[in-house]
């Protein structure tokens, strides 16, 4: 047999006639025979795998000195996270790898990127230079803080995933590691376009523990979506279509910022005061089967 025929063969072999569905193969760890999986489980997938890639270029720009690209690579992968999610539930292409992958990409690109965006940040002469002089007891704290940051990142996704059926549809349990990540890259964006001093970023170690605390915390967040009002989801709506906008386009990390710090302050707050109670594995509020 040919090549082109044997290529021809496998395509055809690939395909469900009977659904009309066509399938890719994959391996799974310690199985001897090959898996055959819908094709429609690669979108959400290769949105993940783009976050992912994004996240490690930010990285790249971090280590250059270019501070404000690699906020905008983390902004970025915001925008992609939410995405994939949006993708795999419209196409029904949820599945438990894609939950794990979710998971490895956010650590990346929402815990480790924004570490060494700090790091990279604070080491600079121009920044860390005119701030921690004669101080190096600051250098350690700041280098403590992205430890600390780093680490309530991968426990945070942890608890997520050990929880997830527990938890339920209708909130989290601590802030996001999206939200923390996107607070911290539309703010350094945002200091950055305006060419602010140094001092600026002299809160940043502090808000790295603080939103480290948070991650780790029992907090409760509701899981926005939109509202069934008319009017108010025209508005929603408008409001993601222009984040997506300006992310993708680098202009105005000020709507960026008040948006992600909108939807934090306003959900801890609703979340403290309505979802204080709420017991965990509610009939009500189990979990759906979703790929983030």
């Amino acid at each position: 047999m040919s090549a082109t025929a044997a290529g021809a063969l496998a395509i055809h072999n690939r395909i469900d006639y009977r659904s009309r569905r066509c399938t890719v193969p994959f391996f799974w760890p310690g199985d001897t025979t090959m898996q055959y999986y819908p094709a429609k489980y690669l979108a959400p997938n290769a949105i993940t795998c783009a976050s992912l890639t994004l996240g490690l270029v930010s990285m790249f720009h971090s280590m250059a000195g270019n501070h404000e690209s690699a906020a905008w690579f983390i902004v970025i992968c915001v925008l992609l996270d939410k995405l994939d999610g949006t993708v795999a539930r419209a196409l029904n292409a949820s599945s438990n790898f894609g939950i794990q992958l979710d998971s490895f990409s956010d650590f990346v690109t929402f815990g480790i990127a924004p570490g060494f965006l700090l790091h990279g940040l604070l080491s600079d002469p121009a920044i860390g230079g005119a701030l921690y002089t004669g101080h190096p007891q600051w250098i350690w704290g700041m280098r403590v803080s992205v430890v600390v940051y780093v680490l309530a990142s991968c426990l945070r996704l942890a608890k997520f995933n050990v929880l997830t059926d527990k938890i339920g549809s209708k909130f989290f349990l601590g802030i996001p590691t999206t939200l923390s990540g996107g607070l911290i890259a539309s703010y350094i964006a945002t200091a950055m376009k305006h060419e602010m001093p140094p001092e600026v970023y002299q809160i940043l170690p502090g808000a790295y523990v603080i939103l480290a605390l948070l991650m780790v915390s029992n907090f409760r967040m509701p899981k926005f979506t939109l509202p069934q009002n008319p009017v108010l989801r025209t508005f929603a709506g408008l409001n993601v279509l222009l984040a997506y906008i300006f992310g993708f386009m680098w202009v105005f990390p000020e709507y960026l910022l008040l948006n992600a710090a909108s939807v934090a302050v306003f959900g801890l707050i609703y979340g403290a005061i309505r979802l204080r109670h709420v017991p965990l594995g509610d009939e009500s509020n189990q979990l759906k089967a979703t790929s983030l």
